[in-house]
């Protein structure tokens, strides 16, 4: 039996498996641009609280399954990693 998390009023256990890709499904997540892009996958989930259970930067998508607390909605989660991805990938350039 897997051990439940708990806050003042919750006891649980989320977890998702999220599969995101870039537009097109363009191969561009290899050498560089995938340690980048996987360093601000962990950042994002460090500062929200979230536990990275699996990460996978594929050439043409990234897995992720993460545990998560119930205040955080799946589109919760997906808006501020892909939207912290996103602007911090493009400060950089290529």
């Amino acid at each position: 039996m897997q051990r439940l998390k708990s806050t003042a009023h919750t006891r649980y256990d989320l977890r998702y498996h999220f599969v995101f890709i870039p537009r097109y499904r363009k191969r561009i997540l290899v050498g560089e641009i995938a340690k980048r892009i996987e360093g601000m996958i962990r950042f994002c989930c460090q500062l929200y609280g979230w536990e990275i259970l699996e990460l996978a930067v594929q050439k043409d998508h990234v897995h992720l399954y993460l545990g998560s607390q119930p205040k955080w909605s799946p589109s919760t989660i997906m808006n501020k990693i892909k939207g912290g991805t996103s602007s911090g990938h493009g400060k950089k350039k290529l």
